[in-house]
């Protein structure tokens, strides 16, 4: 039998990753919220949205930004370094790709929800040169990212050139 707290933070992962997959699909009434906002926004909209925060942790998510971005995925959290580690991420987990090319500062540049087996959802997910710029979509991120021999996603966009990220996970619950 599972123990309760593994079962709850198994269902807030479930409930996260079916929600973002069903907003994926542009009829839903939740679609343009989370395509109107920035992206690590709109990941924190999505959890709230399917139950698997509650509004405590929606508040403390709500205190982060793209440089400052501790309480939304840590650096001590595990690293993704190439397509089949991607396919064994917990769904539900918070994604994050980070910019590490400052040396001794790190920038959240984008961020998604795993949806399991090397799947995500996420918007104006161009930049990570795949996706689109507009709009919450479901990506296949194990089979189109473009992974380094380092460990490390190569993100090229017309706008910004060429960066390195590195992809981090955190899973729920928070």
């Amino acid at each position: 039998m599972m123990a309760a707290s593994s079962f709850h933070s198994t269902n807030q992962a479930k409930l996260a990753a079916e929600y973002a997959v069903k907003v994926a699909k542009r009829d839903s009434p939740d679609w343009r919220e989370l395509t109107d906002s920035i992206c690590y926004k709109a990941i924190r909209l999505c959890l709230k949205n399917s139950g698997a925060i509650n509004q405590t942790q929606f508040n403390v998510l709500n205190t982060m930004g793209s440089t400052n971005f501790y309480v939304f995925v840590r650096n001590t959290d595990p690293t993704v370094f190439n397509a089949d580690i991607m396919r064994t991420v917990p769904q539900g987990s918070i994604l994050a790709f980070v910019d590490r090319s400052d040396p001794g500062s790190e920038y959240l540049s984008h961020a998604m929800i795993a949806t399991g087996h090397g799947m995500a959802a996420g918007t104006k997910n161009s930049c990570i040169g795949i996706g689109t710029d507009y709009g919450w979509e479901l990506l296949d991120l194990a089979n189109n990212l473009t992974w380094t021999t380092t460990g490390e996603i190569q993100q090229t966009h017309p706008e910004t050139g060429t960066r390195l990220l590195t992809l981090r996970y955190r899973t729920l619950p928070l």
